[in-house]
C-alpha cells in the first residue's frame, strides 16, 4: 500500500528526479554507489544527496540512516496530508 509513496522518496533522497518514469529511476538508483569516506550524504547548496549501499545490510549505519531519512518523510508528508484533508474538509463544512 505504501510502495508507490515509498519508492519515489528513495529517487528524491539520492538526487534522482522522481518524474522519470520508474524504469529510469530503477537504473539512475542501481547506479548509486556508497560515499569512499563512508559518509550517508553530501549536501550542496543545502540539498542532501544520499548514497547508501545497495549491497550492504539494513542495519549498517549508512542504510540505517537512509531508512529512517525515508521514515520521517513518509511521517512528514502524512502529517502534511492530513492537515490538508482537515483544512479542506473544514472548509468545505463551513461553506454548506
Amino acid at each position: 500500500l505504501l510502495q508507490p509513496l515509498i519508492h519515489p522518496l528513495f529517487a528524491d533522497l539520492c538526487g534522482i528526479d522522481s518524474a522519470l518514469s520508474r524504469a529510469k529511476r530503477a537504473e539512475l538508483l542501481c547506479a548509486v554507489k556508497p560515499l569512499e569516506n563512508g559518509e550517508a550524504l553530501t549536501t550542496i547548496d543545502g540539498n542532501e544527496t544520499w548514497h547508501p549501499n545497495w549491497m550492504g545490510k539494513i542495519d549498517d549505519d549508512v542504510n540505517a540512516r537512509f531508512v529512517k531519512a525515508i521514515i520521517d518523510r513518509t511521517w512528514a508528508n502524512e502529517e502534511v496530508s492530513s492537515y490538508v484533508f482537515t483544512y479542506n474538509m473544514h472548509t468545505h463544512l463551513s461553506l454548506i
